[in-house]
């Protein structure tokens, strides 16, 4: 088994690109940073020391593989058909819950391997190798409207509220504009077949980014978080030819993923 097919430092030393935009919380947003024994708030948004509110490059990586490894499971349960990655998938003979257990749920033996299949590992990084992708901490364009809504625990046993449990949580308004920014490693110089499963999963999370969006922080489950990047964006090539800056819409980008081999 070679699990390090995705390891070329040629590739991603010459071959580097930047994706820079504008994304606007069409909600409510909540990115937290713990309780707080002492304050107004009980649950702040996280900030720099300054006291100005970011979204952190983790958490916009999180949504990113996790929407991924979903895109992957429902390639291989057969949801999504005619595909790249469905033509990796079966020609491996991927089951379903080899791919949660081995690439997903790593826990055990497993932590220090990787499997061939995982394709996520390859762009998103693993035990076994490093990241693809990086993903820089989301800062405001301008200033930031906090606001503060009070919440109570639900005792999931009883299922209502539980006594005495009262509490503030801060908010970003709606509408804010953020700076997104991702660094992609070596990815386009790729065009085996498990490369090309990786580019059309990464064309997907970006597809989905601009035109449904993305769900960050808590409260995702009463439509809080979702998070849209503005359609065109300012693409930078770092190769031996030197940089290279273009705008362009980022489904044209998008496009050029999907075109491998």
């Amino acid at each position: 088994m070679s699990s390090e097919w995705w390891h070329d430092f040629h590739e991603v030393l010459v071959n580097v690109i930047d994706i820079v935009g504008v994304a606007v919380n069409e909600t409510l947003l909540r990115v937290g940073a713990g309780k707080e024994v002492l304050g107004e708030v009980d649950s702040p948004v996280i900030k720099y020391p300054d006291g100005s509110p970011f979204i952190p490059g983790s958490s916009i990586k999180g949504v990113f593989r996790s929407f991924v490894e979903s895109y992957l499971y429902n390639v291989i349960i057969g949801n999504i058909k005619n595909s790249k990655c469905n033509s990796v998938f079966t020609s491996m003979s991927v089951k379903a819950d080899d791919f949660i257990n081995k690439c997903v749920n790593i826990i055990g033996e497993n932590v220090e391997k990787s499997e061939e299949y995982c394709i996520n590992h390859a762009l998103f990084g693993s035990q076994a190798g490093f990241s693809h992708l990086v993903f820089f901490d989301m800062v405001p364009e301008g200033n930031v409207g906090l606001m503060v809504k009070p919440g109570t625990s639900i005792d999931r046993f009883l299922g209502s509220v539980r006594e005495g449990t009262l509490f503030k949580e801060e908010y970003i308004v709606p509408r804010v504009k953020w700076k997104f920014r991702l660094r992609i490693y070596g990815v386009l110089g790729k065009s085996d077949d498990k490369w090309c499963c990786a580019r059309e999963a990464l064309a997907a999370v970006l597809e989905a980014f601009t035109t449904t969006g993305l769900s960050v922080g808590g409260r995702k489950s009463a439509t809080g978080g979702l998070l849209k990047l503005n359609p065109v964006v300012k693409i930078t090539r770092f190769s031996g030819g030197g940089i290279v800056e273009k705008e362009l819409p980022i489904q044209e980008f998008i496009e050029k993923l999907r075109r491998c081999k």
